[in-house]
């Protein structure tokens, strides 16, 4: 969750606002962009279509003219020829022409080839040659009067001209027929129209083509709009939360987005969910984390803004932690929050609502400012949240809220409000107030203040409707409601807040500022641990006189909240080179697996497992730290030659060889519910060596548990080791628990121990603690333990790992889940351990190696047998050879599947190929060629389940073989670390010894999933000592197995990783 002001909700809301104005625009505009595209191309579409037309117009006009021309020149030569023939003078001419006609007959003036402008051009010299002729003829007229005397002289002449004419006029006939006649023109007209058709119908194709295209472009643009609305709603519900309905949240009003295309964020993806839908308008609330400024509401008139206020009152007291509200209501006499009447009960609300009371509630408000620049920011800190946000004791923020600011206030405590609006801020100390618009006249007084009070706050324009705006099309209408179920809410929060506040936070316990981590543990260690009845702190001693603590009572009564207290309180005052801790958490629960998941430097482990492997190797790591510390005082001895005795010796020495020797902190081991350590022989036994011995090399074991003496006969916490524990602690227990921790009667008064009578009174929380073995009275003290929350522990492990930088803790938890496979290293990397460091004396010696992670040296690897139900070990095996491989580059690695391998895996990896033999004759045939030629690949043989191929199986005893069973044996006895090895699963490992027994001396690994203890007992050995726990309990989300060597015995358990 954000932690935004209302600077930041208003920013956010604007945003959105913005976000929601723009993608509609963006849609518009894409509408618009395609409604004019579309008014373009049929614009430009109906232009061409006017061009055209009129081109094939201009077309038509064109051949009308020319037809109109031939038909002028032929009936003109028509007309011509008969004007001229009816102008001979001859008149015999006349009589004879139809005689003529008829002996001349039709000639053939026209040919195929010729064109209109040919036949037109023979016309024009047709009508001139008859012109000529007739014009010769007439020349040679003989008029009447003198024919008599030459007519018979000139006659062949005339009849030769009439001959000429009549055959010249048939031309003229026929020419102009022929150019009347002439169809170019048609063929031309109807050429042009179906060019013209042609062209319109392409381009009607190509316009319609083009609109088609833009409804999907619209589409596809409105689709990116979207997509990009969505994305970015996506990323203000990440970024902003202005959509998100958080419960915890100081609502201010509801905005409202005015626009008339609504619908398109519908469309894109907007939801009723988190905001309100009209056809046009969206409803969203405005609303903020927290107060993080003064802020003034400036309104117009009208019945101003006091329902908001105390609106914003109930929400602040309800949403913001660490927050006393202080109201004042002089005018109203505090009927204006009357609706807050039923908080006034409790501390975090104060209603002012006379003149002295407003008096001295500002004063207490500057006084809180000018303490907390001082103890808390100084020069270290900018505001309050920067000190809250590191600090374990929280400092509280205070909101003034003042309606109608000058009816409610005085003039005389305008300085201190302006005093209080301009230094508070950065204390937490903030206003809320408003102050009606109007002109104050003359009364400079009130227009100063005004105005300085603008200046110091967040101003929210108020119209006299209620509302103010965030733009043009966006108004906000303030909250005027006070829900009462929030009223309610407010106060089972502030009731559980005052009843929380009665505890003692770890807090105050722990060092001031610069004084974290100086103290040194030479000596011993001191643990301030809560306050006595008298009000002085409580603390005991770690050292090598009161070397450890035990600690009983009932469930849920402290004994968790003393052990963190103790872990706070050493790696607050001790560096991890003066501290180490270990904590043994042996109830359900996980309260102490936060400190392994810190990582922080001086935690070795949180072991939350009650797997008896786990618990032995908890207890043997530091039995073996013990032994070490026996070393390095020898050492040390050698090197002083001063006799070191205990761990308060050493470190005398340590000082001045420094160089010399390895560093030995102290070790305090805190153990949660230890009677479980106890109920085994070998974990007690470990636990009983640790307790007696421990104190000498200073490791220290603090024990917590519900009673003192188990109920189990076999329990061996004994007396007589009860007795090493000196600091006593005991919450509230029925007196014979605590009879058990405190001695009946106290050396000291002769009397029986009232520490016994008050164990069984003592309130949650309180111990009665006894410095020595529970013997004298007078060492009892009830103490009120500190208490540390989870959201301080979160915030101390941070400091203390800022502090210190990261560490390695390891944490072995109750049901662990399967991890991811891990990057690849050059060990064949199978899983997390149940163990704590099991093999820290011994990495180099065994195949398999079990230090917090369980791995094979591939060095030393045979071959390997996979057994169990839970295919999924054979599944992360395999991922687990292959990461390997992955890691090698140099050699490739070829892994071949014999039988019937369900499991997905590429068959190239990097350097890594796969292979997949799936009917016995093929797998017959792999080991016949990797026998014959094996190759140069580091090869790994994964054979699944081949106890059912009769043809590699061979009964134990018998003497009857085959050729498969020799090629498996020959190919086992090939192994080795440079050339490969065989994985064969199986589920029974019984079938196995009975079927296929060579393969037993010839793969010594024995990996066996949990579920089947009889099994688990073939695949271990005769010797092994199995003890059924919740690890033999199969889970989906954990790949649990069991591991072990044949050659050395040595085996374990193992949560293999994810394939």
């Amino acid at each position: 969750m954000q932690n935004k002001g209302y600077t930041e909700a208003y920013a956010d809301a604007r945003l959105f606002v913005d976000f929601m104005g723009s993608t509609i625009d963006k849609v518009e505009q894409v509408v618009r962009k395609s409604n004019a595209k579309r008014q373009r191309i049929n614009g430009e579409y109906q232009q061409l279509e006017r061009q055209l037309q009129s081109t094939k117009s201009d077309a038509d006009r064109m051949c009308s003219a020319e037809k109109r021309r031939r038909d002028n020149t032929a009936r003109h030569a028509i007309e011509h020829m008969k004007t001229a023939l009816s102008d001979i003078k001859d008149p015999h001419f006349h009589r004879m022409e139809s005689k003529y006609i008829r002996k001349c007959g039709r000639g053939i003036y026209v040919s195929d080839t010729d064109s209109p402008h040919t036949v037109k051009r023979k016309l024009k010299e047709a009508v001139d040659r008859f012109d000529d002729l007739v014009a010769d003829l007439n020349q040679a007229f003989i008029p009447p009067s003198i024919s008599n005397v030459v007519g018979g002289v000139v006659r062949p002449y005339r009849k030769n001209s009439y001959v000429r004419i009549i055959k010249a006029r048939d031309e003229i006939l026929a020419l102009a027929e022929a150019l009347i006649s002439f169809s170019d023109l048609d063929s031309q007209q109807r050429e042009c129209g179906e060019v013209f058709n042609t062209r319109i119908e392409r381009e009607k194709f190509g316009r319609d083509a083009k609109l088609q295209v833009i409804p999907n472009e619209m589409n596809s643009g409105i689709s990116r709009t979207f997509e990009l609305f969505s994305q970015g709603l996506e990323r203000l519900h990440e970024e902003t939360e202005v959509l998100d309905e958080v419960d915890k949240s100081i609502v201010v009003g509801q905005c409202w987005f005015f626009n008339n295309n609504i619908s398109i964020l519908a469309e894109a993806g907007l939801s009723d969910e988190n905001v309100v839908l009209y056809e046009d308008k969206v409803g969203f609330r405005l609303k903020m984390d927290s107060i993080k400024e003064n802020m003034l509401f400036a309104y117009d008139g009208g019945e101003g803004v006091s329902q908001t206020l105390c609106s914003l009152a109930a929400d602040i007291a309800y949403s913001c932690d660490h927050m006393d509200l202080v109201l004042i209501d002089v005018k109203g006499l505090g009927s204006t929050y009357r609706l807050l009447q039923p908080l006034n009960e409790y501390d975090a609300l104060t209603l002012l609502n006379t003149d002295n009371q407003v008096s001295e509630g500002l004063e207490r408000l500057e006084k809180w400012i000018a303490d907390t620049y001082e103890k808390c920011l100084g020069e270290r800190y900018d505001s309050i949240e920067d000190y809250n946000r590191v600090s374990l004791s929280k400092r509280n923020r205070k909101c003034l809220i003042i309606d109608d600011l000058i009816g409610n206030v005085e003039p005389k405590y305008y300085d201190q409000i302006l005093r209080i609006m301009n230094n508070g801020v950065k204390a937490g100390v903030y206003v809320l107030c408003s102050i009606e618009n109007r002109d104050f006249g003359n009364n400079r007084v009130l227009t100063e203040f005004a105005a300085s009070v603008r200046e110091a706050a967040t101003v929210i324009p108020v119209r006299d409707n209620g509302c103010f705006y965030i733009n043009n099309s966006t108004a906000v209408f303030l909250k005027t409601d006070t829900d009462q179920e929030r009223i309610a809410s407010v106060r089972c929060k502030l009731g559980a807040h005052e009843e929380q506040s009665a505890i003692i936070p770890i807090g105050k316990a722990l060092p001031a500022d610069g004084h974290w981590q100086k103290k040194s543990s030479a000596n011993g260690l001191k643990v301030d641990f809560g306050v006595d009845e008298n009000g002085r702190k409580a603390s005991f001693e770690i050292s090598s006189e009161r070397p450890y603590g035990l600690i009983i009572g009932d469930v849920r009564v402290g004994k968790s909240s003393l052990l963190h207290t103790i872990i706070f309180q050493l790696l607050s005052n001790y560096s991890p080179e003066e501290v180490r801790i270990a904590v043994g958490d042996f109830k359900d629960g996980a309260d102490f697996n936060v400190y392994a998941k810190g990582n922080l430097k001086a935690v070795d482990t949180v072991v939350n497992d009650e797997d008896p492997d786990a618990m032995l190797s908890f207890l043997k790591y530091y039995v073996q730290e013990m032994q070490a510390r026996q070393r390095a005082f020898e050492q040390m001895e050698d090197i002083t030659g001063v006799i070191v005795q205990k761990y308060e010796d050493f470190r005398r020495l340590y000082d001045d060889h420094r160089s010399e020797i390895q560093p030995m902190p102290r070790i305090v081991i805190l153990i949660d519910e230890f009677q479980s350590l106890f109920d085994g022989a070998s974990c007690a036994a470990y636990m009983t060596e640790l307790v007696r011995k421990g104190a000498t090399y200073g490791i220290h074991v603090i024990l917590s548990s519900q009673r003192a003496v188990s109920d189990n006969p076999r329990n061996g916490f004994t007396a007589s080791l009860k007795d090493y524990f000196t600091s006593r602690f005991v919450f509230k227990t029925p007196q014979n628990a605590a009879r058990s921790m405190l001695a009946e009667r106290c050396a000291d008064t002769g009397r029986e121990n009232t520490g016994i009578q008050r164990a069984a009174l003592l309130k949650k929380g309180h111990t009665v603690y006894n410095s020595y073995m529970g013997q004298n009275e007078a060492d009892n003290a009830v103490v009120q333990c500190y208490f540390a929350s989870s959201d301080v522990i979160a915030t101390f492990i941070q400091v203390i790992a800022t502090l210190n930088g990261s560490g390695k803790s390891i944490l072995l938890k109750r049901n662990a889940k399967s991890l991811p496979q891990p990057s690849s290293s050059g060990l064949i990397r199978i899983g997390r351990s149940v163990a704590f460091h099991k093999d820290e004396s011994a990495v180099d010696i065994d195949t398999i190696l079990d230090d917090t992670e369980v791995s094979i040296n591939p060095q030393r690897i045979k071959n390997m047998i996979l057994t169990g139900a839970d295919e999924r070990i054979l599944n992360s095996i395999v991922s687990s050879v292959v990461n390997w491989r992955k890691g090698v580059k140099d050699k490739q690695t070829q892994i071949n599947f014999f039988g019937e391998y369900d499991a997905v895996h590429r068959n190239h990896e990097g350097s890594v190929s796969c292979h997949y033999h799936r009917s016995i004759q093929e797998q017959l045939d792999e080991l016949e060629r990797q026998i014959n030629n094996p190759g140069q690949a580091y090869t790994v043989n994964v054979f699944v389940q081949p106890d059912k191929y009769t043809e590699l199986t061979q009964t134990a005893g018998s003497i009857r073989s085959n050729q498969g069973v020799e090629s498996m044996k020959q190919l086992l006895e090939m192994s080795g670390s440079d050339r490969g090895f065989a994985l064969v699963y199986s589920k029974s490992f019984k079938n196995l010894r009975s079927n296929m027994s060579y393969l037993l001396n010839a793969a010594p690994i024995h990996i066996t999933s949990v579920g089947d203890m009889e099994n688990l007992k073939y695949a271990m050995s005769d010797n092994a000592r199995l003890v059924s726990c919740d690890f033999d309990v199969p889970n989906k989300d954990a790949i649990k197995a069991y591991y072990y060597n044949k050659d050395t015995e040595k085996a374990g358990k193992v949560i293999m990783y994810r394939s």
